[in-house]
């Protein structure tokens, strides 16, 4: 996932993050679990991903899929365009599929599913966040560098 050393930001997202209230009334097809992988409430890092571009995506499918529709799925967000990927690696999607169900810690919040998506990509969506203290917002960065400056 990491083509050149200096550019290595990764971004993690898990998808579906369910409760055990709404587990009951809850089911996803392929696509849509997939597409919500790449939607900033799925992200497991403070970002938004429309702000940058994708150079890779590792889909790590775990349940009851089937490689027809996973493949399916993945084309549809190549030529809807949903993400961007840079110019120079426009094809950027490796995926793996296990067919064992998805694991939950006993006592967790997240309820028992038929299937899960774990995505590892590297973008450039948190490029902008990385020179955050744990406290900042994005304009106190603004406002700080700008006083380190000076």
């Amino acid at each position: 996932l990491v083509p050149y050393p200096r550019v290595h930001f990764l971004l993690s997202s898990y998808a579906p993050i369910i409760s055990f209230e709404k587990c009951i009334y809850y089911g996803q097809s392929v696509h849509e679990i997939t597409n919500s992988c790449f939607q900033s409430y799925s992200m497991l890092a403070k970002c938004k991903p429309t702000h940058g571009k994708y150079m890779a995506c590792s889909m790590m499918y775990r349940g009851d899929f089937v490689p027809k529709d996973v493949s399916a799925s993945i084309g549809i967000i190549k030529t809807e365009r949903t993400i961007q990927f840079v110019d120079w690696c426009p094809t950027g999607f490796k995926c793996g599929i296990n067919y064992q169900r998805p694991l939950v810690i006993p006592g967790g919040d997240i309820s028992l599913q038929s299937r899960s998506l774990a995505m590892i990509s590297n973008s450039t969506a948190t490029v902008s966040y990385t020179h955050l203290r744990a406290h900042e917002t994005r304009e106190d960065l603004v406002c700080r560098l700008l006083i380190e400056k000076h």
